[in-house]
């Protein structure tokens, strides 16, 4: 039995607590109604007919049964640790975003009065950070020496 364990239980519709003669009947129901005989060039159900006899086959041995249990438990304690340890590491990845949002935005106000001079969350003006020459963004000698534009 692998990483994960097929719940026979669920696939045969008993409950763990079954005893051989509910297995056995739920068996042979469920082997009826997905027998490859009834069910001709049904490939789902050659695959449930499939799983069907596997569950039987595990469930029906007492031997293999308890095997089975004790892995299915195991199975089920390493899941919950998973499931632990992903939250507390969701918890951990949604703090970082935040704190980087934070970060963000602190750069973005530097970056903002360094480019127009003046804090964005107050009205206090840098006047060293201003320059008395023309706007850095003044496109006119583009426009025109594009358009062709001659000034006398």
């Amino acid at each position: 039995m692998g990483c994960k364990v097929k719940d026979y239980y669920k696939i045969l519709n008993i409950s763990i607590n079954a005893n051989n003669d509910e297995i056995k009947k739920a068996f042979r129901s469920l082997a009826k109604k997905y027998h490859p005989d009834r069910n001709k060039d049904d490939k789902e159900a050659l695959k449930k007919f499939q799983e069907i006899n596997e569950a039987y086959e595990v469930l029906s041995n007492e031997d293999s049964r308890k095997k089975y249990n004790n892995q299915r438990s195991k199975n089920k304690e390493n899941n919950n640790n998973k499931e632990t340890n992903s939250k507390s590491n969701k918890s951990d990845n949604s703090n970082k975003k935040y704190q980087d949002k934070g970060e963000s935005i602190e750069n973005l106000n530097k970056y903002f009065e360094s480019f127009f001079g003046f804090d964005a969350n107050s009205n206090n003006i840098n006047k060293d950070k201003l320059k008395k020459e023309k706007n850095p963004i003044d496109t006119s000698k583009m426009f025109d020496s594009f358009f062709n534009i001659n000034k006398k």
